[in-house]
């Protein structure tokens, strides 16, 4: 993996995604969508990797607490307003250039939300 490669996979990555957001709720509802949704990972031709909620420790919020306990190690904290990401749903892959990359998230909204990037 180099560098191209990396910031490709989102590796750093604080923003760049446009559209309407989907809004977390704090309810048991939404929190189950994030443990039964699936993630699925595909280029203009083919599937790459697939994945359930539960791939991130078990259910993505299980991220937060482990999150909190290492930046306590390093003496940092999490602040009001802070974003984060929980993680990766697929492993790393080189991107290609020309190629087009969607992410879709199936069961975490009423219908299936994509996140979609062409690389020139």
């Amino acid at each position: 993996m180099d560098g191209p490669n990396l910031l490709a996979i989102g590796v750093g990555a604080r923003l760049g995604v446009v559209g309407e957001p989907i809004v977390p709720e704090a309810t048991e509802a939404f929190a189950a969508r994030l443990g039964s949704m699936t993630v699925r990972f595909a280029h203009d031709q083919k599937e790459l990797a697939s994945a359930p909620g539960t791939a991130l420790l078990g259910h993505p919020l299980n991220v937060i607490p482990w999150l909190v306990q290492d930046l306590k190690a390093r003496g940092m904290a999490l602040k009001a307003g802070d974003l984060i990401s929980l993680g990766g749903f697929s492993p790393a892959m080189p991107a290609e250039k020309g190629r087009t990359y969607t992410t879709t998230y199936t069961g975490l909204a009423a219908e299936p939300v994509s996140v979609r990037v062409t690389l020139e």
